[in-house]
């Protein structure tokens, strides 16, 4: 009997999903890229989560000013937490200086990278 040779085929590369989350304000699934995740901080104080390593549960909220502006008149953010949160006097303006700062900081690593 002849033997049979097999030929050995290059595999494909294995692409990862993103991980998705939901929204608490639209109830959408999205990537968590296109979200920004909170945290509830000591104090029962909410704090954005820009960079993702803070620990303890996250609560993502779509990347819009509007809703996360509605998630706090709706006190979603203590619903999704299942406790009483504490949001601080101009979170808005905070979360828009620390966004526009990481936007910055990308930006700069980018003209550094070439």
């Amino acid at each position: 009997m002849a033997r049979e040779e097999t030929v050995a085929t290059p595999r494909a590369p294995r692409i990862e999903a993103s991980p998705e989350r939901t929204c608490i304000v639209t109830r959408h699934a999205l990537p968590k890229e296109a979200l920004i995740r909170f945290v509830v901080g000591p104090g029962d104080k909410l704090v954005p989560d820009l960079a993702s390593k803070l620990p303890g549960r996250g609560i993502y909220v779509s990347v819009s000013r509007l809703l996360v502006a509605e998630a706090i008149a709706k006190r979603s953010f203590s619903k999704a937490a299942k406790t009483q949160v504490h949001i601080p006097d101009g979170f808005l303006e905070q979360l828009e200086q620390l966004m526009a700062k990481r936007v910055g900081e990308a930006l700069s690593m980018a003209r550094k990278a070439g």
